[in-house]
């Protein structure tokens, strides 16, 4: 009698420590997953113009100096050389204004999956002007357009008020936060680095 009490016991013992692990693993893996998805989807502030309201990245730098002429070819040289397909991105080049356009366009990806894979979302395109003075140059970097059917402006994924709304779209403005301070520091830099002039030997 007293052997088959304790064996009861013992059964609903263990069947107690089983069903309270289960519950401990599932409440660590649900705040796991929400903490993940809390870093994941974390509010990007965008730079937005105070006049068109969009989402711009622009500066103006001062080199004291440097001619227009050579700022503007410095511009040109860094365009051939950070995009691969310079030929296609570049719709406007002109010195005698020094002004030149470019509208390149990059990948964004889908939050990873459960097996921590993300997959492809779209296509963004964007238009990238810089200026050149003698002694200073500017670029803008604005119109940036998820690639749609119909013009998309990324913007609408900042907009709270759609009801189409979820945090997921601060996934997308990362990375596009991420690639435009990536291309205006590589420009900047490009622009800054010195010209040397090797004078002949006699």
């Amino acid at each position: 009698m007293l052997n088959n009490l304790f064996l009861n016991l013992m059964k609903n013992t263990l069947i107690i420590l089983i069903i309270a692990v289960l519950v401990v693993g599932i409440k660590t893996k649900t705040y796991s997953q929400k903490d993940k998805n809390d870093s994941l989807f974390k509010e990007v502030k965008m730079p937005i113009d105070d006049v068109t309201k969009l989402i711009t990245y622009k500066n103006v730098i001062n080199i004291d100096g440097i001619t227009k002429d050579s700022l503007y070819r410095k511009g040109l040289k860094w365009f051939n050389s950070y995009y691969k397909n310079a030929k296609n991105v570049i719709k406007l080049q002109n010195p005698e204004e020094g002004r030149i356009i470019g509208k390149p366009q990059f990948k964004i990806l889908n939050p990873p999956d459960k097996n921590g894979s993300p997959s492809f979302r779209g296509i963004i395109y964007y238009t990238i002007t810089t200026f050149y003075k003698d002694g200073k140059f500017k670029y803008e970097i604005t119109d940036i357009n998820l690639e749609e059917t119909s013009k998309f402006p990324v913007e609408r994924w900042l907009d709270k008020s759609l009801k189409t709304y979820t945090p997921k779209y601060n996934y997308f403005l990362k990375q596009i936060d991420d690639y435009m301070k990536a291309t205006t520091q590589s420009f900047e830099n490009a622009m800054k680095l010195s010209t040397t002039i090797k004078k002949d030997e006699w």
